[in-house]
């Protein structure tokens, strides 16, 4: 339990910001939300289009992010950008970040990131449940089409 008139700032009213800001006036704290825009949500929660994915994901950096890096970085269609590379003080992450794009670092990272998707997904029922709370959440699944064989045994 905080101590008395324990205070906590927490900064963005996306998802993230206001489930921590939820658990902290649960335990007690008067927080405060910071948002640099007019509503909540409407940055990275937005940009994520509202999914909540729990099964569906795997870690970024692997084999094949690696051979596409090339056309990821030069393509501005493909929705990365890669800036502040040039700047001496990036590399060693760069380098920490290749470093994981083997098969086996994303197999660890994957598992990782899915046991991470599975506490959140058993946090947000609960949450929902507790909360009684109603908003636009359908479970239709998400389609994920691939163009060839490989593709496809990849995804696997």
């Amino acid at each position: 339990m905080p101590e008395m008139d324990a205070k906590a700032v927490v900064v963005g009213a996306g998802i993230i910001g206001l489930a921590s800001a939820c658990k902290l006036a649960e335990a007690g704290y008067a927080v405060t939300v910071i948002e640099r825009a007019s509503a909540a949500g409407s940055g990275s929660s937005k940009a994520n289009a509202g999914q909540l994915l729990f099964d569906r994901i795997g870690a970024m950096g692997s084999p094949g992010f690696l051979r596409s890096l090339p056309r990821t970085i030069l393509d501005p269609t493909q929705g990365v950008r890669a800036t502040g590379l040039a700047n001496p003080a990036q590399w060693q992450w760069a380098g920490q970040f290749l470093r994981q794009c083997t098969v086996r670092a994303w197999q660890t990272n994957t598992a990782r990131l899915l046991n991470l998707a599975h506490i959140s997904r058993d946090a947000m029922v609960e949450f929902r449940t507790r909360h009684q709370l109603d908003f636009d959440w359908r479970r239709p699944g998400k389609l994920v089409t691939c163009a060839t064989a490989e593709g496809l045994a990849a995804a696997q």
